[in-house]
C-alpha cells in the first residue's frame, strides 16, 4: 500500500482531547501519529478485541483511531487520544 494514498482525520472530539495535554505529551503524540501515514507498516499498534478500532500506544497515553480503507485513498480516523488507565478501553 502507497503511504502517500492515506489520510489522517480527527474527530473533533480527538481534538478536544489533544488540546488538554500537556504541551510535551501532544507533541509527542502529533509526531506518532504522523507516522499512520505509512500504514499499516506502523510499530506500536493493535487491533482491539471488542470492536473495529485499532490502539497506538504513545508513552502514557493511547490514540484510538479506525481504518477506513477506500480504492484511492485510505482513511485514518482518529476517534479519541485517552491517558492509559483501567478505564481507558471500557
Amino acid at each position: 500500500m502507497d503511504a502517500a494514498k492515506n489520510k489522517i482525520e480527527w474527530t473533533n472530539k480527538a481534538l478536544k482531547q489533544m488540546l488538554k495535554l500537556p504541551a510535551p505529551a501532544s507533541r509527542e503524540v502529533l509526531a506518532k501519529v504522523k507516522t499512520l501515514s505509512a500504514w499499516p507498516e506502523v510499530s506500536g499498534v493493535i487491533k482491539l478485541v471488542n470492536g473495529p478500532e485499532y490502539r497506538l500506544r504513545v508513552g502514557r497515553y493511547r490514540v484510538i483511531f479506525n481504518v477506513y480503507p477506500g480504492e484511492k485513498v485510505t482513511v485514518l480516523q482518529i476517534e479519541e487520544v485517552l491517558k492509559r488507565n483501567e478505564r481507558t478501553y471500557s
